[in-house]
C-alpha cells in the first residue's frame, strides 16, 4: 500500500506550512447546563437524611515524656471561640490516672532520656 499524499499545504509538497485552526470556545450557556442544586442535596420528595448521633465527649489525657507529666482534659463547654475543655488534672509518672471509666498506672510509661 502507498504511502498517502502529502496535504497540499505540506512545505515538503510545495505548499506553505498553517497552524491547525483553534477549537472552538464555548462558553457557559453553550453545551452546558449548571446543576440547579448541589450533588450532595437531597431532591424534592427525598426522605430526609439521617441525623448524626451526638457523640458524647470524652476526656483526652496527654502524656509528656520529656517531662514525666500529663493531664486528663474533660468537660467540654461552648465558648464564643468554639469549644474549650473545662476541666484539666495534671498529673506525673506513676500516679494512677483516672481516665473516664478507666484507672491506669502510669508507673511504667516510657520517657525520653
Amino acid at each position: 500500500m502507498p504511502p498517502p499524499a502529502p496535504a497540499p499545504t505540506d512545505p515538503a509538497a510545495g505548499g506553505t506550512a498553517r497552524a491547525p485552526a483553534p477549537a472552538p470556545l464555548l462558553n457557559c450557556a453553550e453545551g452546558a447546563k449548571r446543576n440547579p442544586r448541589p450533588a450532595t442535596s437531597p431532591g424534592p420528595g427525598a426522605p430526609p437524611r439521617p441525623r448524626r448521633r451526638s457523640v458524647r465527649p470524652r476526656p483526652e489525657p496527654i502524656f509528656d515524656p520529656r517531662t514525666g507529666e500529663g493531664a486528663v482534659l474533660s468537660d467540654i463547654h461552648s465558648t464564643p471561640h468554639g469549644p474549650r475543655y473545662a476541666t484539666r488534672k495534671d498529673f506525673v509518672y506513676g500516679e494512677d490516672v483516672t481516665i473516664g471509666e478507666w484507672t491506669i498506672s502510669t508507673e511504667n510509661l516510657p520517657r525520653y532520656r
